[in-house]
């Protein structure tokens, strides 16, 4: 008789230590970018707006 199995990936390297570390990296690397690039964003955008605020108050003060 035939045995029966569920379908499947014949070989499943999920196990081996190198292949879970993979898959860290995987999921790790575009958080951090993406969590870089936000912290960035924010801190360019105060650096901007502490600039308009001093360029409005020293307008403010000119007249």
């Amino acid at each position: 008789m035939a045995q029966i199995t569920a379908p499947g990936p014949v070989h499943d390297d999920r196990g081996r230590p190198d292949q879970i570390t993979r898959d860290r990296l995987r999921t790790a690397v575009p958080v951090a970018v993406a969590v870089a690039l936000l912290f960035g964003t924010l801190w360019v955008g105060a650096l901007a707006l502490r600039d308009m605020v001093d360029l409005g108050v020293w307008l403010l003060s000119s007249t």
